[in-house]
């Protein structure tokens, strides 16, 4: 047991009684859903808030303590949110707030009533600082389980306190044995835990039970709305016969539950000899699946089947069909020169012939002059391919991937803005301003053209933050404006002062650059602006 002195314990059951004696302050709700989306993506002040509206709806008796109990039980990463503040004390004083007093007011109740057994104050009982109280809420919650409370159980069997761990080892065990069902929401917690230490347990007897569920429960569960409880049931998916395997596989969003079904579904149709499922798979849209499905074939010694994936727009696929093209004895090269000689070209072909030409060190000039036509062809696609096939080679010229810049769809500019930085190309500055002004273009080109202003020397950066901080695009603006200041007034500790004036000085590359200062003056900070007036003086 957790050693307390008698004093202590008493002196902390009184300031909870009288916590719970003391009158609520009524305060208005907020929208739950609200709520519960700013606790999830937001600061521990949004979390400490959650906290403070399920403990106010639950001593006040509404629905709307439930509500939020089984919202936080279907959200496994916002519990532990909420698990981190409510154990969180500020010992140390580095704490400008003291979080988690809504903790002390479920726990007044609770030892008010004697170990109550209202689920809300159960469950935020159970995630106290203090190890005696988190044992009797675990040992409460044994008593009679309920559904949503299984997630706070679970995060409890790995508890750093002893006896808090058995006691919720042994409650979640006798749960799961007398309810199966209660693994749909044990499932994700127990999921999300792992990698912790002592968490081990709870996955393991939710893998137990997941073996004794009848095939529709199954089926239920691999086909609900959490992707943690989904990836905990894929992992035992062998049970399936191989057609509803593909199908899963073909239909499943979640990346990591898709490779599951499709590795099993793999591993079954090559030890079956059913190679119709293969081909299947091989035509998903994952590329993960298609390349397990490659796999699959490459072993059952189907090499020249794997060949007509060499076009694929996935490296890794692209990368799995050469190595079946070389084990059957094809040339590489030539079925590559052949794609491209065709009538439609797949920008597949034209990245797969540098790839190829790149590893084998054989054809970089022929394929080179392959390639370069393409950066002119009608399809985006195929551009941008093109431009990314140079980059491979290492032969990308100004006078070829200079104007792409200009081009009206954001991949090819993404494509020649990495060709420009791996060549280190130089660009003239007020072709690359003017293209970054105009508000013609689309944000997706603009955005390209910032991240190369970034790389460029000290007054080509400042000249392009001050352009795009007048954009209608808001996240370029942002970035803008943040690089600005960066440069003006740098952060960090200890304080360290500007080095624009050093960087500026000499540097007649954009002539026009106070005034472009100038002009962006409104949308400056005054400091910002202050530091930038005085570099350029």
């Amino acid at each position: 047991m957790l050693k307390r002195s008698r004093a202590a314990t008493v002196h902390t059951a009184a300031a909870m009684t009288s916590a719970a004696d003391r009158p609520a302050v009524a305060q208005p709700i907020p929208d739950l859903p609200s709520l519960i989306a700013a606790a999830r993506s937001g600061s521990a002040d949004d979390v400490d808030r959650l906290g403070a509206v399920l403990v106010e709806c639950a001593l006040s008796g509404t629905q709307d303590a439930g509500v939020l109990l089984a919202a936080l039980a279907r959200e496994p990463a916002l519990l532990l949110r909420l698990d981190g503040i409510a154990r969180h004390r500020d010992y140390y004083g580095y704490l400008p707030v003291r979080r988690g007093a809504w903790v002390d007011q479920a726990c007044a109740r609770f030892d008010a009533a004697g170990g109550c057994l209202d689920p809300v104050v159960l469950a935020v009982a159970s995630l106290a600082a203090d190890g005696w109280v988190r044992e009797r809420a675990v040992a409460a919650m044994g008593v009679r389980p309920v559904p949503e409370l299984m997630p706070f159980l679970v995060l409890r069997t790995a508890d750093w306190a002893g006896p808090v761990r058995e006691r919720a080892c042994a409650a979640l065990a006798l749960a799961l044995h007398w309810d199966p069902g209660y693994v749909g929401f044990a499932g994700p917690m127990a999921a999300r835990l792992v990698g912790r230490t002592r968490a081990d347990f709870a996955l393991s007897q939710v893998n137990a039970v997941l073996s004794r569920l009848t095939d529709e429960q199954f089926t239920r569960l691999l086909a609900g709305p959490q992707p943690l409880l989904r990836r905990v049931v894929a992992a035992q998916a062998g049970r399936f016969r191989l057609p509803e395997l593909v199908h899963l596989a073909l239909a499943e969003s979640d990346p990591r539950t898709r490779d599951l079904l499709a590795e099993t579904a793999a591993r079954e149709a090559l030890w079956s000899g059913r190679h119709e499922f293969l081909h299947r798979l091989a035509a998903a849209r994952s590329a993960d699946v298609r390349a397990i499905a490659l796999a699959g074939l490459l072993r059952a010694g189907l090499a020249d089947q794997v060949t007509e994936h060499l076009a694929d727009p996935s490296p890794m696929v692209r990368a799995t069909a050469r190595f079946a093209a070389r084990t059957a004895g094809i040339d590489v090269l030539e079925r590559y020169r052949a794609l491209l000689r065709g009538g439609r070209v797949e920008p597949g072909a034209v990245l797969g012939l540098a790839e190829a030409a790149v590893n084998g060190n054989a054809g970089a000039d022929m394929a080179r002059d392959l390639v370069e036509p393409f950066v002119a062809d009608g399809v985006p696609q195929v551009r941008a391919a093109a431009v990314t096939a140079l980059r491979l080679l290492g032969v990308p010229t100004l006078a070829l991937i200079a104007p792409l810049l200009a081009d009206p769809v954001p991949v090819v500019v993404r494509a020649a803005v990495a060709a420009v930085e791996s060549a280190g190309l130089q660009v003239e500055s007020a072709q690359l301003l003017a293209l970054l002004g105009d508000p013609a273009r689309p944000a997706g080109a603009r955005r390209a053209l910032y991240r190369l202003c970034r790389r460029q020397h000290s007054a080509l950066r400042v000249a392009g933050a001050l352009v795009a901080a007048a954009a209608d695009d808001p996240k370029l603006v942002t970035w803008a404006t943040g690089d600005l200041r960066e440069m003006a007034v740098p952060g960090g500790w200890p304080r360290r002062p500007s080095t624009l004036r050093v960087d500026l000085a000499g540097q007649d590359l954009v002539p026009d650059l106070e005034t472009r200062i100038q002009q962006a003056r409104p949308v400056l900070p005054p400091d910002v602006y202050n530091v930038l007036a005085a570099a350029v003086a």
